[in-house]
């Protein structure tokens, strides 16, 4: 039984590392990530290079709470306030997007634009900012790998704690041998 325990255990073990391994690089490979902006000289502001998405994805933004403000703003929108000469902070925030989520975590800024539309999009700032974005174009393949990750995980755990306890257990003590009895009693 031993035996059967600690084969299961690692066959399960096996499993969920398999699992997490499709689950974390399938899933990275839905998720194009870049740290890299461009300053242009006239209109002042870096500018990242152009996010293009083809159908409904997720943007995320993750900075430093102490860095620069940064916006995301649609191609026209682009053209017409950030790379004019004469750009302004007020210009550039009242026609960027809103992020869906906004959140402020020890230090660290992420934000969350939920099912941008198809187009061209830019992360404007007005100095030189310390983020990185990521664009997810599929989100329903993102959760399924997600999904395989986090099960994946679970199943290693599991079989790793299985083969343990397998391991550990003693085997079942028979009982005495009816011969040996037999002989045992014979002798006194």
């Amino acid at each position: 039984m031993r035996r059967n325990l600690v084969k299961l255990g690692l066959v399960v073990l096996i499993t969920g590392v398999i699992l997490s391994a499709v689950g974390l690089f399938g899933g990275d490979s839905l998720i194009h990530t870049d740290s890299s902006f461009v300053y242009l000289k006239q209109s002042g502001t870096y500018v990242s290079n152009s996010l293009n998405v083809t159908g409904s994805a997720a943007i995320t933004i993750i900075g430093t709470s102490s860095g620069p403000t940064v916006y995301l703003m649609n191609l026209t929108d682009y053209d017409d306030y950030a790379a004019i000469s004469n750009a302004s902070v007020a210009m550039v925030s009242s026609h960027s997007l809103h992020p869906t989520i906004n959140e402020s975590i020890a230090g660290t800024v992420e934000q969350i634009y939920d099912s941008i539309p198809h187009g061209t999009y830019y992360i404007v700032a007005f100095s030189q900012p310390d983020v990185s974005y990521s664009l997810e174009v599929n989100l329903l393949q993102a959760a399924v790998f997600g999904f395989l990750l986090v099960v994946g995980i679970i199943m290693a755990i599991a079989g790793f704690v299985l083969s343990i306890i397998a391991l550990i257990m003693r085997p079942k003590q028979r009982g005495p041998n009816p011969d040996e009895l037999l002989a045992q009693y014979e002798k006194k």
